[in-house]
Formats: C-alpha cells, sequence, structure tokens
C-alpha cells in the first residue's frame, strides 16, 4: 500500500511539473479516435456512401468496444462484424457496410504496419551502429590503460 502511495503523489508531482504533458496524455487519445473517425469516413466518401458523421463514429466507437469483449486473437474480423452491423442498423446497405469496413482496415491497419516495419528496422540498424562505436572505445580506453 505504501508503494501506491508513493507512486500516486510522484505522479501528482509530475503532474505539477508538467501540466502539457498530462494534458497530451489525455489528449492525444482523443485525437487519434478522431483521426479514424475521419478516415472512416473518407472510405466511405470514396465508395460514394456519404453517412452521417454521427453514425461513423458511432459505429466505430461499437466496433472498438466490442473488441475489448471479443477475445480471438487479432480481433479475428470481429471489428469489421460489428462496424458493418452497427452501420447497417443506421441505414447503410449490407454490400456498401461491410466494404467500408474492410477497406477502412486496410487503409488503417497496413500502412502504419510497414512504415512501422521500417522504423523499427532503422531504430535497430542505429542501435547496433551505437552498440559498435561504445565497444570500439571501451576497447581503445581498455588498451590505453
Amino acid at each position: 500500500m505504501r508503494w501506491f502511495l508513493d507512486e500516486y503523489h510522484e505522479g501528482k508531482a509530475t503532474i505539477r511539473r508538467s501540466p502539457g504533458a498530462f494534458y497530451r496524455m489525455v489528449g492525444l487519445p482523443y485525437l487519434t479516435i478522431a483521426c479514424d473517425v475521419v478516415a472512416l469516413y473518407v472510405v466511405f466518401v470514396a465508395l460514394d456512401v456519404f453517412p452521417s458523421v454521427w453514425v461513423a463514429f458511432m459505429g466505430f466507437v461499437l466496433a472498438m468496444a466490442g473488441l475489448a469483449v471479443v477475445s480471438v486473437p487479432g480481433g479475428g474480423g470481429s471489428f469489421e462484424v460489428i462496424l458493418s452491423a452497427s452501420l447497417t442498423s443506421r441505414g447503410l446497405d449490407k454490400a456498401q457496410a461491410i466494404a467500408g469496413a474492410i477497406l477502412y482496415r486496410i487503409v488503417a491497419f497496413w500502412p502504419p504496419a510497414f512504415v512501422s516495419l521500417f522504423l523499427f528496422a532503422q531504430f535497430r540498424r542505429r542501435t547496433r551502429e551505437i552498440r559498435a562505436v561504445t565497444a570500439e572505445a571501451r576497447r581503445r580506453e581498455a588498451r590505453a590503460r
């Protein structure tokens, strides 16, 4: 219990020192949700379907909530099923809702995955370079003694 209270007070002190960091911590997740909803809406516009922003938002939120309940590795398509079902219940055609959900998944998942893979490879390469330079400096230091 003592550890928890120490952590709690340390967190409060950190927030006091840097309130901007706290606001970013709270605000950025909401920004990502907004960007995802915009991407979902743009996908539907690309399919020449114009649901209301509210319908796209609620469909996205319901699909994300469903992911929290479903215990299938990687979601197992449950996001797409819940999203398309919620959009269909709000008046979209079944084929359009399914196409939009799948296209959204392709747009929202694969490009960031490839970019992350590239950045991870760059990070690993840079880490190896730093370790090699550090090891060489240590060897020189050991020879100089």
